[in-house]
């Protein structure tokens, strides 16, 4: 949580919580999805247990909905009861994220860490992102100026990254865009954050103020076979773009660039003290 401005003349001061999520159930962001994925949508869902966590199987055969209270907290997907919780809190306004933990993840497991690595998953993993953006836009419309949403992009193709970012700046995404872990199929040169191929993203980020997020999270990498071993890396995972572009030269490239690390230990401020 962060203040932004305080009066010493007054006892109140205006609260903006930095690190918010929201999601919604599958049946929900089915809707988003463009129709040619929607086949796909549910041989995913039915079969991969990071987007089933809270999926009855004979539910999900049957397409019936779930109990919104059965899936996590309601103010993750119901605007109103979001701003209700706001008020009681008595937070102004916040950075909101896509969610993980609350059983609404993204269509086809975009987000913060790369999931799938194997053929068509580009495709999938940018209609993942488009659903995700458009019903997180709809959610910001319902208090336009408190909610900062952040967009999901892939850096699979640079036009589509920046089809997307124009897109989200469009349409009141004014959170910024979150910069996914271990970005690319590849863990070749391409890979790395200050490599040529992303200027067209950086460039457009400068120019419509765009910030570039990342968010603490598992870097993807399978260890040993133990999936758990990558959260160890949860903070090094949020900070490794920030180092890439800094000896890269990209903020020197595009100095009007923000950068904000969320959920890292603010180490940030502390290597720059050191």
């Amino acid at each position: 949580m962060q203040v932004l401005q305080r009066d010493s003349t007054m006892d109140r001061c205006m609260m903006i919580s930095q690190d918010c999520h929201a999601g919604a159930p599958w049946f929900v962001y089915r809707r988003f999805l463009d129709p040619q994925f929607r086949e796909d949508y549910d041989r995913w869902i039915s079969e991969n247990l990071d987007g089933a966590t809270a999926l009855d199987q004979r539910q999900l055969r049957e397409k019936k909905p779930f109990q919104f209270e059965t899936m996590g907290h309601l103010g993750n997907r119901d605007p109103a009861e979001r701003a209700r919780k706001l008020d009681r809190e008595g937070i102004a306004g916040e950075v909101v994220s896509c969610d993980r933990s609350q059983k609404n993840y993204p269509p086809f497991g975009v987000g913060f860490v790369l999931r799938e690595r194997k053929k068509g998953s580009c495709e999938r993993r940018l209609a993942g992102c488009r659903a995700h953006n458009r019903r997180l836009a709809e959610f910001c419309q319902s208090s336009k100026g408190r909610h900062a949403g952040v967009a999901l992009i892939t850096m699979d193709n640079p036009e589509d990254t920046v089809t997307e970012i124009r897109w989200a700046k469009e349409n009141g995404l004014f959170g910024g865009v979150m910069l996914p872990a271990r970005q690319l199929l590849t863990d070749g040169a391409e890979a790395f954050w200050q490599h040529p191929r992303f200027e067209p993203a950086w460039q457009v980020c400068e120019k419509r103020d765009v910030p570039l997020n990342t968010h603490a999270s598992s870097s993807g990498v399978i260890y040993g076979g133990s999936r758990l071993a990558g959260s160890a890396e949860n903070a090094w995972t949020a900070f490794r773009p920030f180092w890439h572009m800094l000896w890269g030269g990209v903020f020197e490239r595009h100095p009007k660039l923000r950068f904000c690390p969320t959920e890292s230990g603010g180490m940030l401020a502390l290597w720059f003290n050191t």
